[in-house]
């Protein structure tokens, strides 16, 4: 007799020590917290040899299809998860044992020297620094082959009913250590450079195509014309891909220090010329935050403007900051009671802090601390501003703390 096929293999898990969710990459390369065992979330592990302390491994998973060799955890140049055949340089992982007793491990990518770590927006993300959201638990198997095919029967059904885009490759952060101090002591920076005359334009045609359909003109309460973009403008690939196909993403977590999310929403805002100049919106304070009231501060990472037309001039609906407001305005909300802070954003209480109208070009991108009071300045030029407005949120919310007291931030990005 020959050898016959084996009737099962063996195979393992990653539970999260901290919620018992599995380690998953998803048919659209984002790593994924899963609550039930899968393909995606079902690897085989395999040794390489490399060192008898510490194992160095590849990690397989069981994937839709036996014969795709795309199937191993990697780690690209920039650092993003993916999936890569086993010669990927970024396939290589060091497996380490942190409780015997326990089966509790750590994986760190060899190519990026750093730890995968869970976030709580039930994804995971590369970590240079060890802690508990590093720790899983190792469970391993002998699983029959028949069971096999009938989890991947199931899983070719759910990709197809949710057929998931796969994720951009965000390039790395542009932002040198000097910039990121400058921008924890003043609340903003501007970068330049960080878009394609593509990716602009596409952007420009969309926000064009909706002011010709009067898109930006909506009726709202006693008759009054509000400025609100319908979804169908806000959500368009063209506007959220200024975000998810540039290094725009990783400049933020950098200025923050932590990991933040896609956004799938945006601000389209447009400021039309008013030779008298009052405002074309509602807001007739001198200067405001975007939170709703005090408790609802810096409920998102960092305020990101994108200009696409030019206010290289002062009067040109300029996006205007308060210079180092953000440690001012952080103090206030600490010592005033909710009442109180309503009335000095109301009544616009002196912040003694200089104003400045930033001055952009097409293509600009100005981030803004949460906390950084700022304005809309008058546009008695004779064209309208045109901007594309994001508020990146934390992919763990309990960073919100550090937003609260500007300097908290100043790290680099490890968690």
């Amino acid at each position: 007799m020959g050898n016959q096929p084996p009737e099962s293999i063996t195979v393992h898990t990653f539970k999260l020590a901290s919620n018992s969710k599995f380690l998953t990459l998803r048919w659209d390369n984002v790593a994924h917290q899963a609550r039930l065992q899968g393909v995606f979330s079902t690897w085989i592990i395999t040794d390489k040899g490399l060192d008898a302390m510490f194992p160095t491994v590849t990690l397989q998973f069981l994937g839709l299809d036996e014969t795709d060799q795309n199937r191993y955890l990697a780690v690209t140049s920039n650092s993003n998860f993916t999936a890569a055949n086993s010669e990927h340089p970024g396939a290589l992982w060091r497996m380490t044992t942190i409780d015997q007793t326990k089966n509790v491990v750590t994986l760190r990518s060899l190519s990026a020297n750093a730890y995968i770590r869970s976030t709580t927006n039930g994804e995971f993300r590369l970590s240079t620094e060890l802690s508990e959201h590093c720790y899983f638990i190792l469970s391993s198997e002998s699983m029959p082959l028949r069971k096999i095919q009938n989890m991947r029967a199931i899983s070719r059904k759910i990709t197809q009913i949710i057929p998931l885009k796969e994720r951009f490759d965000f390039p790395p952060s542009t932002l040198q250590p000097e910039q990121i101090k400058l921008y924890q002591q003043e609340g903003y920076m501007i970068c330049r450079n960080l878009l394609s005359a593509e990716q602009i334009s596409a952007a420009q045609q969309l926000i064009q195509r909706g002011i010709d359909l009067g898109a930006d003109q909506n009726t709202a309460l006693f008759g009054i014309i509000k400025q609100h973009w319908p979804k169908e403008f806000r959500k368009a690939p063209e506007i959220l891909e200024l975000i998810s196909h540039s290094s725009i993403l990783r400049n933020g977590e950098a200025l923050v220090g932590h990991p933040l999310l896609v956004p799938d929403d945006s601000q389209i805002a447009l400021r039309r010329p008013k030779p008298n100049g009052d405002k074309d919106f509602g807001l007739a304070f001198d200067w405001h935050i975007d939170a709703y009231d005090k408790f609802t501060a810096a409920r998102f990472a960092v305020l990101v403007l994108v200009a696409l037309s030019d206010w290289d001039a002062d009067n040109m609906g300029n996006f205007t900051v308060f210079k180092g407001s953000h440690h001012t305005v952080s103090k206030m909300l600490e010592t005033l009671s909710w009442n109180e802070w309503n009335k000095a954003v109301k009544n616009s209480v002196e912040l003694n802090c200089e104003r400045v109208q930033l001055h952009a070009r097409c293509g600009d991108v100005i981030f803004a601390h949460p906390l950084l009071a700022h304005d809309v300045a008058p546009n008695t030029s004779d064209s309208v501003r045109w901007a594309a407005l994001y508020r990146l949120m934390f992919a763990d919310r309990s960073n919100r703390t550090d937003l609260l007291h500007p300097g908290a931030e100043n790290r680099e990005l490890n968690d």
